[in-house]
């Protein structure tokens, strides 16, 4: 991946080389997929989760979503099984339980970010 698509993608340009996932537990691809070693050879960590949550193999047609759009979050609750290629981007209602939830692991409460300021169109944090 190159340092700007890098930079836009994660907000910082990292390392130039593949990046590493936690020790022992594989890599990352440059799409941002974290890949585990099996006897077979490497899989995406996501279908190798679905696999076991499923009992079966994928079949052909059927893909891995994640709920709240990060690749890396491989949690079965974050997963679903889908059957046909999913339209870009992620629901609404995803988006907005992933955001409470990091502004909740931040500390960030409700009633910071609670006021709408409309003249700007933009969440208005208090002080």
């Amino acid at each position: 991946m190159k340092h700007y698509a890098r930079f836009k993608k994660r907000g910082h340009t990292g390392e130039a080389a593949l990046e590493r996932a936690e020790q022992g537990t594989g890599s990352i691809t440059e799409s941002g997929y974290r890949k585990i070693k099996t006897p077979t050879g490497y899989e995406f960590e996501h279908r190798l989760v679905m696999t076991k949550m499923i009992g079966r193999p994928l079949r052909e047609g059927e893909n891995v979503h994640h709920r709240d759009g990060d690749r890396l979050n491989n949690a079965p609750a974050n997963l679903e099984l889908w059957i046909v290629q999913q339209p870009a981007g992620q629901r609404l209602e995803d988006r907005i339980e992933a955001a409470k939830a990091l502004l909740t692991r931040r500390g960030i409460t409700h009633e910071v970010f609670s006021q709408h300021n409309t003249s700007s169109g933009l969440l208005s944090f208090g002080a």
